[in-house]
């Protein structure tokens, strides 16, 4: 499975699948989480859950950010192209 394209995959539980969702609202800028999201979320997670799964986002988040305001480059742990990077 691509980055982005999980939707539909027969794989993923519907846990995952909402957990995917509200991770992928969580990175939209401004964050998008509505209440139907939200009610998902609730119907497969508990309270510590939602908090973990929603820490997780925002530390991959600034993680991101940082890097990217301080022009730190990918290390070619992984490839959208499916290669190893080996070549």
């Amino acid at each position: 499975m691509r980055a982005g394209n999980w939707r539909g995959c027969p794989d993923l539980t519907a846990a995952e699948q909402v957990a995917l969702a509200f991770a992928e609202a969580v990175t939209a800028t401004p964050p998008t989480i509505d209440d139907d999201l939200f009610c998902q979320l609730q119907e497969h997670f508990d309270a510590p859950e939602i908090v973990e799964i929603s820490a997780i986002c925002a530390w991959e988040n600034y993680r991101a950010r940082l890097n990217r305001a301080l022009g730190i480059e990918p290390h070619g742990f992984y490839h959208f192209d499916g290669t190893d990077g080996s070549s």
